[in-house]
């Protein structure tokens, strides 16, 4: 383990992505890829899926803009990944939900989008309600009523701007994430109850017995209502925007990078709203949900994205983040 300073890992990422997008690109990337590796770390690595992506650019993709509608966008990104791109994806949506209030940008045959959050959260930045998704791959949530895990774990996010930081949630609409299982496996650990099955359908806390060869999560919540938002989220970011429904993809691989499909959209608060007055409301009521007396077992009420923040002003304040020297030996090895 390594710690290395901001800006400097932020001038390492630049100096590869401008190989391919331009320096403001770059620049906007950079920053991002290291508030999410600041904000998620140690739970997940962000430093590698940023590194992923200026990876997946080497082969020099052309994404193409196939509509362009008025409030809408989509792009084929060419079995790329999307987040060297993300400062375009932001300004354009930034504009066009000012000129028709909302605006939806979709996303496929792209590499994933690997931290939802940094898909939304540049949005609230913006004063802009964001909301992104992505199809998950395959093989992974069972259907309310049955046995195998066929569809994606589709995660979802969402940023709502306050006066402080921004609302961010950003979680799968399966009971559990996939690497979080792929944790519990690897650890020989018992998993938590109401998370898998096992292949007759039952409920297991037996990591193998919930992975023969598929996955066998449960949509979150466990019941019919969790499955009709896996499903939703499905179909919005797959057939709706030219990617892959996970009974479609290429089972050969596990994980189908190029395959996926996605969708973020902004909505423009001034459109609907003084913004003034919605930051002030939005804020005052995190204000007394976070003062309400917490349950047996937590310490306090918090708001999603509360624990992140937090992680992110301490990186902030000590000027250095914390990542494996794998990861800088990678970024080193970067054409």
């Amino acid at each position: 383990m390594a710690k290395i300073d901001n800006q400097k890992l932020i001038d390492l990422l630049v100096k590869k992505a401008t190989k391919y997008v331009s320096n403001e690109e770059a620049l906007y990337f950079a920053q991002n890829a290291v508030v999410s590796h600041a904000m998620k770390w140690p739970r997940t690595n962000q430093l590698s899926e940023a590194i992923i992506d200026i990876q997946n650019w080497k082969n020099k993709p052309n994404p193409e803009v196939v509509v362009d509608k008025g409030a809408s966008l989509l792009i084929n990104f060419k079995k790329t990944g999307p987040a060297l791109k993300l400062k375009y994806i932001h300004d354009e949506l930034e504009s066009r939900a000012k000129a028709y209030g909302i605006s939806i940008c979709g996303l496929y045959n792209n590499s994933g989008l690997h931290d939802m959050a940094t898909w939304t959260r540049g949005l609230a930045d913006r004063n802009l309600i964001g909301l992104a998704g992505l199809q998950g791959g395959y093989g992974s949530v069972v259907p309310f009523g049955g046995t195998q895990g066929i569809l994606g774990t589709n995660p979802l996010s969402y940023a709502i701007p306050t006066n402080n930081h921004p609302i961010l949630a950003d979680f799968s609409t399966s009971q559990m994430a996939y690497f979080e299982f792929a944790k519990y496996k690897k650890e020989n650990k018992p998993l938590p109850k109401n998370v898998a099955l096992d292949t007759e359908g039952r409920p297991t806390t037996d990591p193998k017995k919930a992975e023969p060869d598929w996955v066998n999560l449960l949509p979150m919540g466990g019941g019919h209502r969790g499955f009709s938002i896996v499903l939703l989220m499905e179909i919005l970011t797959s057939s709706l925007m030219r990617g892959l429904l996970s009974t479609e993809q290429d089972k050969k691989q596990f994980f189908p990078r190029d395959e996926l499909g996605a969708f973020v959209i902004a909505i423009d608060i001034s459109t609907f709203n003084d913004i003034n007055k919605f930051k002030n409301s939005v804020t005052e009521m995190c204000d007394q949900l976070r003062k309400q007396k917490p349950a047996p077992g937590h310490t306090q009420v918090l708001m999603p994205g509360d624990r992140s923040y937090a992680r992110w002003e301490k990186v902030k304040q000590s000027g250095e983040v914390e990542v494996t020297q794998k990861s800088l030996d990678l970024i080193s090895k970067l054409k």
